[in-house]
């Protein structure tokens, strides 16, 4: 898989960038849990934008169940291959706190 033009630079050793979306208890220290266990793994975390506003998580499926507050944080993180894709996927999901996870992107 090759990453688009401009995305990385070319020394940089990645596969590519993939964008995940975690549905998570709103808290900053469920975000912070999630920073920490991703970087603690040595994924390289471009970015982290944490939606902590009141949204309808009852559009989203699987979360019309969850009766608390539920904040939508967006990953964006460097990866080597489809494994790292696995096991970033696998961490997510065991965490406490986490409702769902979806890869919404991926280059």
């Amino acid at each position: 898989m090759r990453p688009q033009p401009g995305l990385l630079e070319p020394d940089e050793q990645v596969g590519g960038i993939v964008v995940v979306t975690v549905y998570a208890r709103a808290d900053l220290s469920v975000c912070s849990r999630i920073l920490q266990a991703v970087t603690a793994r040595r994924f390289a975390v471009e970015r982290l934008v944490a939606d902590l506003s009141s949204f309808d998580h009852n559009q989203v499926r699987g979360l019309d169940r969850v009766r608390e507050r539920v904040m939508c944080v967006s990953l964006v993180v460097s990866v080597n291959g489809d494994h790292d894709v696995e096991r970033l996927g696998k961490l997510l999901h065991r965490m406490i706190d986490v409702y769902r996870v979806e890869q919404t992107y991926r280059v």
